[in-house]
Parts: structure tokens; sequence; C-alpha cells
């Protein structure tokens, strides 16, 4: 057991102190914040929305009738529209708005030096607000009235399943995180896994088991390293999201903060179930990348063996963002309960769902089994295949690593 934390701190080690690592977390610390600061980003740069304090105005609609200011832009009236463009062109006003005779439509041109945008929309709502106000003052009809008449509809979407299935919640925030979870655990066992691979791949291609295996046995070793890449791919994400919080406290971003506020109402067991299914992806699959990483002789041959597990990882996640949509898809559901995908599903199921406890514990029963049964086809691999060096096919390498663990 000595060994292998020896091995563990030495990968551990050896890797936070790489310069591919202190690279790669500081492009990745880059991204995060400007993704954080898109929004803000957009607004700079590309907002381009023209600075409006005043218009001209030219009224070719007979029974249109506009007020003095709306929206907090001045409106000047103006007989002809050359008239208005002078005032325009001189600097007298910011702009000019044409309203066009054309029966019962109220149809206006606006003319600016750059995109009106959301003034366009304002100025609108104010001169028809003007417009319907005093038409009613002629008709005798009182501003409640008005408002009465005028008032919008809303309809607020939600959503219900059956008795029996728990209600669903479409709340942003629980979404953003179940997503911000399952991703995560993609991302995490991926990147995880592959490096494990390679490393165990590498130290085999230099030949550097000759030696190790003098002082710890091959599972101290296969567990160390695995073990020592999980734990540095660990305290980058710890970083990343730790300095992410910093900066959305510190900066004060609205929409992030509404988000983040939004997902701290998610029950406790929410976050329970976060860390679980968390913790049994990249379990799972680190193991088995270091399986696939145990049968290569060389790095090069990593990717081509992890493949299929590659494939099936990008299944899982897609699968999982299907199921944000539809939680209580009877696809979404059976898929819950196969270990590949048990990380990914049934998580947002019982972010989305009210989950029966022991469909959890089933699903969460069977990825452990599976889990274990990797973990010890893992070793009897790792021990055959240790200082096989041969360039046989995959399947060819688990047949002679499997004769050669019987022998020991």
């Amino acid at each position: 057991m000595r060994n292998m934390w020896r091995i563990f701190a030495h990968t551990f080690r050896v890797r936070a102190g790489a310069k591919s690592f202190i690279v790669s977390t500081a492009i990745m610390l880059i991204v995060v914040l400007v993704a954080l600061s898109l929004p803000r980003i957009i607004d700079f740069f590309g907002s381009g929305e023209a600075d409006i304090n005043s218009l001209a105005v030219v009224n070719q609609s007979e029974s249109l009738q506009l007020p003095e200011e709306a929206a907090g832009i001045e409106l000047h009236t103006y007989a002809q529209e050359d008239q208005a463009e002078k005032a325009w062109n001189s600097g007298e006003t910011d702009g000019y708005l044409l309203f066009e005779n054309n029966g019962s439509e109220y149809l206006g041109s606006l003319y600016t030096d750059d995109e009106a945008g959301e003034t366009v929309q304002a100025l609108s709502t104010g001169i028809q607000q003007t417009h319907v106000s005093q038409y009613a003052e002629e008709l005798g009809i009182s501003g409640e009235e008005v408002q009465n008449i005028t008032a919008p509809v809303q309809i607020a979407e939600s959503t219900e399943e059956a008795e029996g299935s728990g209600g669903s919640s479409t709340e942003e925030g629980f979404n953003l995180l179940s997503y911000a979870v399952v991703f995560v655990i993609y991302i995490y066992s991926l990147m995880c896994g592959i490096m494990i691979a390679m490393q165990i791949a590498k130290d085999k291609e230099q030949r550097v088991m000759e030696i190790l295996i003098s002082s710890a046995s091959p599972v101290q070793h296969l567990f160390g390293r695995a073990f020592g890449v999980s734990a540095i791919w660990l305290f980058q994400m710890a970083l990343v999201a730790v300095t992410a919080v910093i900066y959305v406290n510190v900066t004060g971003l609205d929409n992030i903060t509404s988000l983040i506020s939004a997902t701290g109402g998610a029950a406790v067991s929410t976050w329970i179930y976060a860390v679980v299914f968390l913790l049994l992806g990249i379990v799972l699959y680190g193991t088995l990348y270091a399986m696939v990483g145990s049968m290569a002789a060389k790095t090069e041959e990593v990717q081509n063996f992890s493949q299929p597990l590659t494939f099936l990882l990008v299944g899982a996640f897609i699968l999982s963002n299907f199921g944000l949509a539809a939680p209580g898809n009877i696809f979404v559901t059976a898929s819950s309960f196969i270990p590949f995908f048990t990380p990914f599903t049934m998580f947002v199921r019982t972010n989305a769902l009210d989950v029966p406890w022991w469909q959890i514990g089933i699903s969460i029963g069977l990825t452990l089994a599976l889990v274990a049964a990797a973990a010890w086809f893992s070793v009897r691999l790792y021990r055959g295949s240790v200082l096989v060096y041969s360039g046989d096919s995959f399947s060819r390498r688990v047949k002679q690593a499997r004769e050669l663990a019987r022998k020991k």
C-alpha cells in the first residue's frame, strides 16, 4: 500500500509541475472567464445602438396622433421629409422618423446613423400608448378602461407527469445543474481516462515497467498511476470552479448569478446524487481506460484501442441531453439502468422527476457491480500484460494476458 501511495504522489507531483498542465490550466481558466463575461463583451462590442435623444418627425398620416416625447426621446414635428432630413444632417436631431399614410396601419421608418436596437420597440410602444390615450379621451373612455382593454394575456407553460411518476421541474437553474453535471462527467471521464491509458502505455513504451515492478507490484503501479492522474484532473477542475465562483461574485454578473441562485434552490438530495453519479462515472470509465492502457504497447495504440469507449461516452452524453428535454421518456428510463449510461441519464431523471428510491438503488448497484468486475478484470489483465510488448491485435493481447495471469 505504501508503494502505491508513493507512485500516486510521484505521478501527482510530476503532472502538477509539467508545462502542459500549467498551460492547459491557464487556457481553461481564460476560456471559462471569457465565457462568463460573454454577455458583457457582446454588449460592449456588439450592441452598436445609436444614442438617440431627439428625432425629427414627419407625420403623413391623418389619424395618427404623436406626442412631444416618447421613450425619453424628444419628437420635433416637420411638414416635409427634406426638412426633417436637413435637421438630422445639421445635427439638430439624432435622426428622423417618417410616418406614411397607409390606410388604417401606421408604418414608420426610422433613419439614424447607427442601429437603434431596442430603442425602436420602446419608441413604438411610447407613441402607441399616447395615440391610444388621446383617442380614448376623445371617445370618453377612462384610463382604467383603456388598461383593461389593452392588458396583455399571458400564459405560463408548465408540465406535470402522470400520477405516480412525480412532477418535473422546468426551472432554468435545475436544467443548468443537470447539464453542468453530465458535462463534467463526460469531460472528466474522457480526458482523465485517456490520460490514465496514455500514462500506463507510456511507462511500457519507455521500458519503465522493468524498474517499477522491482519495487512495487503491477497492481500497486496500476492504481497508483490511475489515482495520481485522476487527482491532478480533479485538482485542475476544482481550481477552475473556485476561480469562476470568485469571479462571478466579485464582478457581479447578474445573469450568471441568477442562474447559480436558481440551482441553489435544489434539494440536498440533488447535490448528493450529483456527487454520487459523478464519482460513479469517473471510477467506471477510469477503470475501463486503465484496462485499455494496459493492453497498449505504445502510446500510439491507445487512441485506436479506446475508440469504442469514446463512442460509448459520446453516446451517453447525447442521450443525457435528450433526457433533459424528455426525462420521462421510456428510452431514457431504460438507459438509466444500463451502467454505462447510469451516471448520465439517472442523474437527469432524479433532478427532473420524483424517481422511486428502489430504481436509484438498483441503478447504483448495477454500476458498482460493473465497476468491481471491470477493476477485477483490469487487474488480471494488467498482471499478465505488464511486460508484454507484442504488436498483436487487441483481442489476442487480452487472450495472452489472461493466460499469463493464470500462470502467475
